[in-house]
């Protein structure tokens, strides 16, 4: 999807975003935040599917999620029309990527949630049961001024994706500097994106005066506490905090061993099958 590129042919001015009138969902409200967020937070949107020729052929006006066309030259982002294309806020991301509106750091961001709502909005909740986001904004379908608000929703679930992305050098510069202890990072400070670098499993650090353990992958990696230390451990064994550091890093090591001793009678396991 990513691969997707349009002729540099003009600098777009984009005066108006048009989509569709009646019940709005997800991918149609993402689709305005994004534009709304990465080009301008005063352009016009207007809610039809009356669209004229001249609409359609004019690449200052975005016309997402309605019309039938998928014309990237006149920004025409329709995908209702071809089952191969991803829903319209995947291909304004695709295109606010394109013009340089939202950089690769930006873009791993919003990524999984733009793909998420893309992906139920074209295929169906399919195993994704319970609440989704999709769900939230459809839901707003029910009050007044339901539109704007679910904008407002998606627009600042952009601004805190922004504002993540912001820390993403300080987040980089806390991990390297941390220590690393077998399969355990420790770091003076929460490095936001850690489990981006697909390094250690897990991470120790300080916060409001205690020292927290946090692992990448509570299912693979569940936290473990034999002396009884912590002050808190969540019942999905994915955090848990302590009055001082040896305690955090003790569970961690104890966590690491299990995990091996797990590999090891698994390994052993499979070497009996074969007698």
């Amino acid at each position: 999807m990513g691969e997707i590129t349009k002729p540099n042919k003009y600098k777009p001015m984009i005066t108006k975003i048009i989509t569709h009138d009646g019940i709005f969902h997800a991918d149609d409200v993402m689709s305005i935040a994004l534009m709304l967020e990465f080009i301008r937070p005063t352009l016009k949107v207007e809610r039809t599917r009356n669209i004229s020729a001249d609409e359609f052929t004019n690449p200052d006006i975005w016309i997402v999620d309605v019309g039938g066309q998928y014309d990237q030259v006149n920004n025409n982002y329709d995908h209702h029309q071809d089952n191969s294309l991803p829903a319209a806020c995947m291909l304004v991301l695709i295109e606010l990527v394109n013009l340089g509106k939202i950089d690769t750091v930006m873009h791993e961001e919003l990524f999984d949630a733009v793909y998420e709502i893309s992906d139920i909005d074209c295929n169906g909740p399919a195993d994704k049961n319970g609440f989704q986001v999709n769900t939230l904004i459809k839901s707003f379908n029910s009050i007044e001024d339901g539109f704007e608000l679910a904008v407002d929703v998606c627009r600042k679930y952009i601004q805190s994706c922004k504002a993540n992305a912001a820390k993403s050098e300080e987040s980089k510069k806390i991990w390297d500097a941390g220590e690393k202890m077998s399969n355990i990072r420790v770091c003076d400070a929460f490095p936001i994106h850690w489990k981006r670098y697909k390094e250690e499993n897990f991470l120790v650090y300080p916060q409001a005066g205690k020292w927290n353990v946090i692992s990448a992958d509570s299912e693979k990696f569940p936290l473990l506490d034999y002396n009884n230390a912590a002050v808190f451990i969540h019942v999905n064994r994915f955090i848990a905090v302590f009055d001082s550091k040896q305690e955090a890093l003790e569970c961690a090591f104890d966590s690491g061993l299990a995990i091996l001793g797990k590999q090891k009678i698994e390994k052993i396991n499979k070497i009996k099958s074969k007698f």
